[in-house]
């Protein structure tokens, strides 16, 4: 097997035995324990539990959006086959927008109600220069189409509380 084989077979993210606790005013309070699980190219995975249970603890540690407060600790965690438990702001802000993304379930409290979906989806290729400036627009347009949001060249220019919290549809 070639180094490029091994690669295209090596998990886009693994975490083995991930926990989180956070620091509070009464103590430490643990909010995901011994989670692990393995993303490949080509997989979608779900993390699926009750409110409570850590899924957004567990998908922000992946991201490094967990907080100051935050006490992450895994046997393993790597994203894109780099060691993600010592990395700075400074490697999570190459990871976040160019190889991983996090999209909160309620738009209405995850989105900037002052600026629109095309500003805040062309946010991450604008920082990252993904595109030339003037591709931004197309490139949110072609994404917002794939992800089959209705009529996105009028999406685009709509603000968070203009858009439907409905399942598949859009006011």
């Amino acid at each position: 097997m070639t180094a490029h084989d091994a690669a295209a077979h090596r998990p886009l993210v693994e975490v083995d035995l991930l926990s989180v606790a956070f620091r509070g005013r009464t103590g430490t309070v643990r909010a995901v324990e011994d989670v692990s699980f393995a993303v490949h190219p080509g997989e979608c995975v779900a993390i699926v539990g009750e409110s409570g249970s850590g899924k957004s603890v567990t998908a922000r540690s992946l991201v490094g959006l967990n907080g100051r407060e935050a006490i992450p600790a895994a046997t393993a965690l790597r994203v894109d086959g780099r060691d993600a438990l010592g990395f700075s702001q400074r490697d999570w802000r190459a990871v976040r927008g160019r190889f991983a993304g996090l999209v909160l379930q309620d738009a209405l409290v995850s989105l900037d109600p002052l600026r629109t979906v095309g500003q805040e989806a062309g946010e991450a290729i604008r920082h990252h220069r993904l595109e030339p400036r003037g591709r931004v627009r197309d490139r949110v347009l072609d994404t917002l189409r794939a992800v089959g949001m209705p009529d996105p060249e009028r999406r685009i220019g709509a603000y968070p509380h203009e858009l439907s919290g409905g399942c598949g549809s859009a006011r």
